[in-house]
């Protein structure tokens, strides 16, 4: 998320407002030192470096957090989260990252070293959750339009969910897979199309940079956090040898199906009808000019 200077139509002819820089740094920080932390290895005991670690980026984001309420352009609008539907939208990014990206770093390893396929054969199963990502990301954003928002994202994430779910079937051959992984793909193209659409519409015209900034540092959040998340799960039941990286898989995908649940409850409870506006329809042709006794004036007069 890079500093910005909003302005709105209208204020051309005032001095720009200044760079958050000092927000900008501190949140620079405690992400790093945070990615920094999470990309450690799992085996090695805590240290106390890892301790400084931990409290840097917990002093640097809330740090950051205060002051984004003080200065006059900040580089995340706090207050946006105040709208229910724009953080069930946000919350949605977040969970997706967690569960795509994370999931799917486990997922792999479970082909690999659980079902004893080769690198190449891993890679190219899983092919079905990009292809029906990419094609019902397309239905979803026509849906948007269609249908409530919440109902949609709500239902890409329950399709996720079952998918996940279906993937834990114990001694399931790798042909067998391919169905939970294209409703994987499937709901998330459907839950993730119609989010940015979601965070637009209930936010004036001039937030679009900052939303969109917004959704791209939610997403690198839930990428990270996810995988060490989901990793410090799978290294509680998982280990060296088939049996032991499957059970570990499998809980991974346990918790993953759970977060699927609880992002269909939460988007569907936030980002409901009332809360987002509705598209305006195209408007009406302007009717033909009125001669001085009302009959409207005839073609070309």
């Amino acid at each position: 998320m890079l500093p910005h200077a909003p302005g709105t139509a209208g204020e051309t002819s005032r001095s720009p407002a200044r760079t958050d820089w000092l927000g900008s740094l501190l949140l620079v920080l405690g992400l790093g030192t945070a990615t920094v932390l999470m990309l450690g290895s799992g085996d090695t005991p805590w240290s106390g470096q890892d301790t400084a670690v931990l409290l840097t980026a917990c002093v640097a984001l809330a740090a950051f957090l205060a002051v984004q309420l003080k200065v006059p352009a900040p580089t995340l609008e706090l207050r946006m989260f105040g709208s229910p539907a724009f953080s069930g939208a946000m919350l949605a990014v977040l969970l997706s990252r967690v569960l795509t990206i994370g999931g799917s770093v486990h997922l792999v390893l479970y082909f690999s070293d659980g079902l004893g396929m080769s690198p190449t054969g891993a890679g190219l199963l899983m092919t079905p959750i990009f292809l029906a990502q990419i094609v019902m990301g397309m239905v979803g954003s026509k849906l948007i339009g269609e249908r409530p928002p919440g109902l949609v994202i709500g239902s890409g994430y329950a399709l996720k969910g079952a998918g996940l779910a279906l993937l834990i079937t114990p001694d399931s051959p790798w042909w067998a897979l391919v169905v939970p992984l294209l409703a994987w793909g499937a709901g998330g193209g459907i839950a993730g199309a119609p989010v940015m659409a979601v965070a637009v519409r209930v936010k004036a015209p001039e937030r679009v940079g900052m939303v969109a900034g917004t959704v791209s540092t939610l997403a690198s959040l839930g990428a990270g956090v996810g995988t060490a998340a989901l990793g410090a799960v799978y290294a509680l039941r998982g280990g060296s040898g088939a049996e032991a990286v499957t059970d570990g898989a499998r809980a991974v995908l346990a918790v993953s199906a759970a977060l699927a649940v609880v992002a269909v409850l939460t988007t569907v409870t936030l980002v409901s009808p009332r809360r987002v506006p509705a598209t305006e329809p195209a408007s009406a042709p302007a009717p033909a000019p009125a001669e001085e006794d009302g009959d409207p004036a005839p073609a070309g007069k």
